[in-house]
């Protein structure tokens, strides 16, 4: 039986949770491994998804190292609910230098 890893990123803009398991975390960059397994007995190569691994801290950040599996789909919610929310940097990163030098006020 053949197995693979397939290695990823996945970056926050906000604090987030995927669920219990995992606490809140920071905004950051975040390493993921979907593992899976071949299927053996069809005629053509198939895999099924046998782990999501989350790893923490984010990428670049220092701590304790922990890994946690997930259910991919809780991860996918997670993703789509970052996507929505406004960073609160967002704004500050829009406003241009002649803002911050008071040029400017925030409508």
């Amino acid at each position: 039986m053949s197995d693979r890893a397939i290695e990823t990123t996945v970056t926050f803009a906000n604090a987030f949770a995927i669920d219990r398991s995992t606490g809140i975390r920071p905004a950051g960059t975040y390493r993921v491994v979907v593992e899976e397994n071949e299927i053996r007995g069809v005629s053509f190569l198939s895999f099924n998804q046998v782990a999501t691994l989350f790893h923490v801290p984010a990428i670049g950040t220092s701590g304790f190292r922990h890994v946690f599996s997930v259910d991919l789909k809780d991860l996918d919610a997670a993703v789509e609910t970052d996507s929505r929310t406004p960073s609160p940097f967002g704004r500050i990163a829009a406003i241009g230098a002649a803002d911050l030098n008071g040029t400017a006020g925030l409508a």
